[in-house]
């Protein structure tokens, strides 16, 4: 049997502006993956002190077959 070997990325998707804007955010992030291939892997929240909005986001790991 062949290994299969991944490759990942992140995308980090932030707004101060509400839910309903972050899930707006997170369609749009998670359409525009897709059609490179790309598979959502795992969502976690995140916090960043460097953050001058004070908001928190949204980071999205998608995970894809190794290209040759």
């Amino acid at each position: 049997m062949a290994e299969v070997n991944y490759e990942y990325k992140s995308v980090r998707i932030a707004s101060s502006d509400g839910c309903l804007v972050m899930q707006k955010l997170l369609d749009i992030s998670l359409n525009n993956e897709v059609k490179d291939g790309w598979k959502l892997f795992t969502l976690f929240p995140h916090h960043c002190p460097n953050q001058t909005d004070k908001g928190s986001c949204i980071v999205a790991i998608f995970q894809r077959e190794a290209r040759a």
